[in-house]
């Protein structure tokens, strides 16, 4: 009710770039909808309340459109208060944490637990979650498949960042506004070349050998 009632949402990892509530509100319907239509039963059961899970997973039909919901679940809005309860509170769960890498280590499981390998799931897997969503989402969802990432993405995507990229364009250069690709400069290349050294920047110092 508080991301309803406000203007934008600055809690979790949304605390250091703030949102639209209608982009939280987008946020919190895609991983819903990751949630009803792929989580495990056993897995449910283990983190929603024993009386909501079993309360959403009773195939009791309650209105002439719940079976037709049960047979495409997170296609159509939930015809049950337990089916929209257990969407809510497992997106929360994630969106709650504080700050987009905690997020992202709860997306992980919740990943983990509807494929057997995070390499089935790419960076641009998140274009089909739906419209709308914020690039912090974005930005959880790459820091929940860090594990599985090849070194080079970890710079194209700015992994070991406080915010990694959501939106890449050419490797080392980055857009956090969906849909929207870098401008060009005036002199072609400068501007993923210096973002590039940026990257690699904050990788190599770690390794550099102490000053003699």
């Amino acid at each position: 009710m508080e991301i309803i009632d406000g203007a934008t949402a600055a809690f979790g990892p949304y605390r250091t770039s703030p949102q639209p509530a209608s982009a939280v509100l987008a946020d919190i319907r895609a991983l819903g909808i990751r949630v009803l239509s792929d989580l495990p039963a056993a897995v449910l059961r283990e983190q929603i309340p024993a009386d909501i899970a079993e309360a959403h997973l009773s195939t009791d039909a309650v209105s002439p459109h719940t079976g037709q919901a049960m047979e495409r679940p997170g296609f159509m809005a939930p015809p049950r208060a337990a089916d929209t309860a257990v969407a809510v509170t497992m997106a929360l769960s994630i969106l709650e944490q504080p700050g987009i890498h905690p997020a992202g280590e709860a997306l992980r499981s919740l990943l983990e637990a509807v494929r057997e390998e995070l390499t089935q799931i790419s960076a641009t897997s998140i274009d089909s979650w739906g419209r709308g969503i914020s690039p912090v989402l974005q930005s959880v969802h790459l820091a929940a498949l860090a594990p599985s990432l090849r070194p080079s993405e970890y710079v194209r995507y700015r992994i070991m960042t406080e915010t990694p990229a959501g939106r890449p364009g050419p490797l080392g250069t980055s857009s956090s506004e969906p849909g929207r690709s870098p401008r060009c400069s005036g002199r072609p290349g400068r501007s993923a070349s210096h973002h590039l050294k940026e990257s690699m920047r904050g990788l190599w110092l770690p390794f550099s050998p102490p000053c003699c």
